[in-house]
Order: C-alpha cells, then sequence, then structure tokens
C-alpha cells in the first residue's frame, strides 16, 4: 500500500480493539501505517 492511511481506517481499527471481538488482544501494539516501515 504504502500511502498514508485516513481517519475512518484508523477509527475502524480502534472500533475493533474497543469490541468484544477483541476481548483477547491485550498488551499490543497495532501499527496502522499503510506498511510504511516495510517499505525501509
Amino acid at each position: 500500500m504504502q500511502r498514508a492511511c485516513l481517519p475512518h481506517e484508523i477509527a475502524e481499527v480502534v472500533a475493533f480493539l474497543l469490541s468484544e471481538r477483541a476481548s483477547f488482544v491485550n498488551g499490543e501494539y497495532v501499527r496502522v501505517d499503510g506498511a510504511f516501515v516495510l517499505a525501509d
């Protein structure tokens, strides 16, 4: 992808993390960056 994310894309990740579907997710760092880190 290698593009800047849109606000709604970050909001979707936040909504997931706040939902019951993420009840077993804890202590994680979720990078929402369009794979910029992998491009280096």
